[in-house]
């Protein structure tokens, strides 16, 4: 089961603070866009063109199949707003490769994090998992203060700034995010479910009937 996010930060997340809004999608202006860019089409369900060159993208895959909806989703959408988009499959280590040496256009990530985790090693300067390459000083200081940070409650508000940030300046495209369901047994009493998070010493077991 997955959901649709806004970044990697939501409540019991690996930024763990409030949640950020998915990304609007409205069609028609991103078509109105490209046209005002210049690109146009040949044939009304064809793609566009300008100055003889084809509006087209190389999208990197990988063979996991786990996505495949939302890949199929993404492809479907840039061809609709008249994009030739080129898809070119291999094993992760070939496409990380390509992904640190910038020789992509566009590419399919997934990232799995555990609660508090360190997002800045995704989108800081020379972070492991910044596979575009992206810098920004702002981004940098936040995620320093971060890590520097001694507890949860600590880096809260600091990591919905930086989720924030990164929602406003970084080029990549929060899609989903797993949304896992708990199956708790009749018995269990008290739990309350906080933030993704409960509290063990809180429950208790009801007696057998």
């Amino acid at each position: 089961l997955s959901r649709p996010v806004g970044g990697p930060v939501w409540p019991g997340g690996p930024g763990d603070a409030h949640a950020l809004s998915p990304a609007a999608v409205d069609l028609a202006q991103a078509e109105a866009l490209l046209t005002q860019a210049g690109w146009a089409r040949k044939a009304p369900e064809g793609p566009r063109w300008r100055d003889g060159t084809k509006l087209s993208v190389e999208l990197l895959l990988t063979g996991d199949t786990t996505n495949d909806r939302e890949r199929t989703l993404v492809v479907d959408t840039l061809g609709r707003l008249g994009f030739w988009v080129s898809a070119r499959t291999g094993d992760r280590a070939v496409l990380v490769d390509r992904w640190h040496a910038r020789a992509f256009d566009l590419a399919f990530a997934e990232w799995r994090g555990v609660v508090d985790d360190d997002i800045g090693d995704m989108v800081s300067t020379g972070g492991l998992a910044n596979f575009g390459g992206f810098r920004a000083p702002t981004i940098d200081a936040v995620a320093a203060a971060l890590r520097a940070s001694p507890t949860p409650r600590d880096r809260l508000t600091k990591v919905g700034y930086l989720g924030e940030l990164v929602s406003e300046q970084v080029a990549f495209i929060p899609l989903t995010a797993p949304d896992p369901v708990g199956l708790v047994h009749g018995r269990v009493d008290g739990l309350v479910v906080k933030q993704g998070w409960f509290a063990i010493r809180d429950l208790a077991l009801e007696p057998e009937l």
